[in-house]
């Protein structure tokens, strides 16, 4: 464990999963906030010294139980996605020891990052939190399952399960083209193909703030929220590709005009002749929920277009 001078008057917020994309930005922001912040990491160590650094496995008693003792908050970043015996290991396992501890610790609230991708697939339209789900890959199977150990164990009034989309971060600009592939022919291609369906793409700092938002000001027994961007018209593959092509030539993205694209159904079929289902190709994820509560998305998909193609410089 690092050296770290607590400021006794804070209170204590924890955060597994600390050196991941939204670990890291849920750790930034609690700073901001005045929080005494601990982190805990298993692979790569955390070098940030305003955090409480711990280095070990979600599954370890002993660790657990410092970095818990007198914490107010949890937010669990942590998951496997390496492979079927890491997700399971990290996500279900490990999400039951940490709940448990936390729940011996007398946490006030445990906010629990999940994946939009639990509810598999979804018929085309609008999806609220109330949908049932149908997880397909075992990623999003022990996702699922964690929640289920969550909600087992905290009151809705404790709990807060997130949702989010497809989430990138500015450490990651390439990761624009996996959407929207690049201004070569494979990438007009791509674009023309799928340019109208929905990327659902959000930024992790926008999920961390929606995150410390409920934590703090949750007044409703919802514990499940999505945290998507899908109610915004150019979150699709032809309008990603238009905002950042007028970024880059202009800065500005006021006026944006996607190009021409076949319509959203074709690409669905396609994919489902291939791989025998198409997950979220024309489902969009409702965050009316999470707006309900006064919650405002302090990036956007503008704003985390532009962030992304500036460290990119």
């Amino acid at each position: 464990m690092a050296e770290h001078r607590e400021d006794r008057g804070a209170a204590i917020a924890c955060v597994t999963g600390a050196t991941g994309l939204i670990g890291r930005q849920i750790i930034s922001r609690l700073i901001d906030e005045g929080f005494h912040v601990r982190g805990l990491a298993h692979r790569q160590p955390l070098t940030d010294n305003r955090v409480e650094a711990f280095q070990g496995h979600i599954q370890d008693d002993k660790t657990l139980r410092l970095f818990l003792k007198d914490a107010a908050l949890v937010f669990h970043c942590a998951a496997g996605i390496i492979d079927n015996e890491d997700a399971w290991a990290v996500n279900v396992n490990g999400t039951r020891v940490l709940v448990e501890g936390s729940r011996r610790a007398g946490i006030q609230h445990f906010v629990h990052i999940s994946s939009v991708g639990v509810c598999g697939p979804q018929p085309p339209g609008w999806v609220t939190e109330n949908a049932s789900c149908h997880p397909v890959s075992e990623y999003q199977k022990s996702k699922y399952a964690a929640e289920q150990v969550a909600r087992a164990v905290f009151s809705p009034e404790q709990l807060t399960i997130l949702r989010p989309t497809n989430v990138v971060g500015d450490c990651r600009p390439d990761q624009i083209f996996n959407y929207v592939g690049g201004d070569d022919l494979k990438g007009k291609l791509l674009a023309f193909l799928k340019g109208n369906e929905c990327a659902h793409l959000i930024h992790a700092d926008d999920v961390a703030a929606a995150a410390i938002h409920l934590a703090r000001h949750k007044t409703s027994l919802h514990y499940c929220y999505f945290v998507s961007l899908d109610h915004d018209p150019l979150n699709t593959v032809a309008g990603i590709q238009a905002i950042c092509k007028a970024l880059v030539r202009s800065g500005s993205a006021k006026q944006v005009r996607p190009g021409k694209a076949l319509p959203p159904e074709i690409p669905h079929v396609l994919r489902k002749l291939v791989r025998g289902h198409s997950l979220h190709g024309q489902a969009l994820f409702s965050s009316r929920r999470l707006l309900n509560t006064g919650f405002e998305f302090p990036m956007g998909l503008i704003g985390a277009l532009k962030a992304m193609l500036e460290c990119e410089r």
